[in-house]
């Protein structure tokens, strides 16, 4: 594994933050129809492609949610498998 060295007289310290990742938030989105219960993911990037993920899960039955970068899907209502071509061809 590479590693940096630092030499210096100061110590670093301090926390970072990293953003989501919107490839990843587009497949855990669907995979997350499969689990019986609802699931949380966070960090969630807030782009369009994300918006219109949750829009395809919601038109398929399941309820789907955005708020602060949390996103919540309940399976629950899964009443349909088919894909809105339109809705679908709006992620890049």
């Amino acid at each position: 594994m590479s590693k940096f060295v630092i030499n210096g007289g100061r110590k670093l310290e301090g926390k970072i933050t990293l953003s989501g990742n919107k490839n990843s938030a587009l497949k855990l989105i669907p995979a997350a129809l499969l689990a019986d219960t609802p699931s949380t993911l966070t960090n969630v990037p807030d782009l369009t492609d994300i918006e219109v993920m949750l829009e395809l899960i919601r038109d398929l039955g399941a309820k789907a949610t955005y708020k602060d970068h949390t996103v919540t899907i309940d399976p629950q209502g899964l009443s349909s498998f088919n894909i809105n071509p339109e809705l679908s061809s709006k992620i890049r």
